[in-house]
């Protein structure tokens, strides 16, 4: 694992806006800030994952994953009886949800959402998220042109539980790590 990174200061001392933490919440709202021209500046805790540098290794804990051990991708955070795992690193939540972008099941939208929200309903807005992040099939990993662990060991637990048929290779932005 490479070391984390110096620490990254603004550019300067004066900002309109100031946008706490990189993830889908924040990229958001710095967005829609930057494009109604409102001067904005994201500050994230977690480091800038280069190409490269994103952790690989997934038999050692230690080596870039958790934040604890040299600032790594996942913060486990223990709540009472529930362990909250939160990300850190420019990208949020997208890093911990593994560049993956699904659309939910149409049949999650008929017993857990409000009445009037539908998968139909949501699908322009799916599309538009889709277009804007380039998403795409997982592709193999360009260095050793193979699906990447994470992906092969799914396929693999699919195919031991009989549903070969029923596994696919989920989407992800082409901005991904």
């Amino acid at each position: 694992m490479t070391s984390p990174q110096t620490s990254e200061h603004l550019g300067r001392d004066h900002y309109e806006a100031l946008v706490l933490g990189s993830g889908f919440g924040g990229a958001v709202a710095a967005c829609r800030l930057a494009q109604a021209g409102i001067d904005v500046a994201i500050i994230e805790r977690g480091r800038r994952w280069r190409p490269g540098d994103f952790p690989r290794d997934l038999s050692r804990l230690d080596a870039g994953w958790l934040w604890m051990c040299g600032h790594g991708l996942y913060d486990p955070l223990p709540l009472n009886d529930i362990l909250a795992v939160r990300a850190a690193g420019y990208g949020g939540g997208s890093l911990v949800y593994a560049n993956l972008a699904m659309r939910a099941p149409a049949e999650v939208f008929d017993e857990h959402w409000p009445a009037p929200y539908t998968r139909q309903l949501l699908d322009p807005y799916y599309d538009l998220a889709s277009h804007m992040l380039d998403v795409r099939p997982v592709p193999a990993d360009p260095r050793t042109g193979e699906l990447p662990p994470k992906t092969r060991l799914m396929a693999r637990a699919a195919d031991c539980l009989g549903h070969t048929d029923g596994f696919f290779h989920p989407n992800s932005p082409s901005r991904g790590g």
